[in-house]
């Protein structure tokens, strides 16, 4: 994209020239002297306003593409293994927090997450987890606690059954938003579980 204008300005050049020389023959227009004096020199004038244009809208449409980027949201997302001590139980409950900031001064509207764990052939759609088309302020940030396997479990997927050569269950994590009227999708990490640590792995 950046080497359009140099391009197009390079066509341009090579097809002023090659006019040029048509012109140079004389046998094809008649022209005098002067006359093809003049018709080099407005055929240059005219090569050279046609490149400044050229210039002139480019720059026109990367400032704007600047503008418009300068106002996308953008969100970091980040998820840690917890454990916590319940009474009556030998081992720690394993946790999961989810903590995700608007990382600019830009609003996001309509904010929504797809959380999609797939095992064993099967996919469940968790996204219920987290609250659907929010408006998240610039540098707004949220954090999220559930207990892993007894959320999923309950969607229908059993995280800690575990089949030999059957890969762990995997946790897809997306969002999507509106950005200037129109829907964005955004695809974000993968995590594995580890029945065996008890946690998220990064993919």
């Amino acid at each position: 994209m950046r080497r359009a204008p140099v391009l197009i300005s390079f066509v341009l050049s090579i097809m002023a020239i090659a006019f040029a020389s048509i012109l140079a023959t004389r046998a094809f227009f008649a022209l005098s002297d002067a006359e093809l004096v003049q018709s080099e020199i407005a055929l240059f004038a005219m090569l050279g306003a046609f490149i400044a244009a050229i210039f002139v809208v480019y720059e026109y449409q990367q400032s704007t593409q600047a503008f418009i980027e300068s106002q996308r949201p953008q969100l970091l997302f980040q998820l840690f293994n917890r454990f916590q001590e319940a009474p009556g139980l030998k081992e720690p409950v394993p946790l999961t927090e989810i903590q995700y900031k608007n990382i600019t001064p830009n609003r996001f509207t309509k904010l929504s997450f797809s959380l999609i764990v797939s095992a064993l052939g099967k996919e469940v759609d968790i996204s219920d987890l987290l609250p659907s088309n929010m408006t998240v302020a610039g540098f707004d940030q949220r954090v999220k606690w559930f207990e892993p396997v007894r959320f999923v479990n309950e969607h229908g997927i059993f995280l800690n059954l575990t089949i030999k050569r059957e890969p762990a269950p995997l946790l897809r994590i997306a969002y999507s938003h509106l950005f200037l009227g129109k829907p964005e999708h955004v695809e974000l990490q993968s995590y594995r579980w580890n029945p065996l640590s008890q946690t998220w792995e990064t993919e």
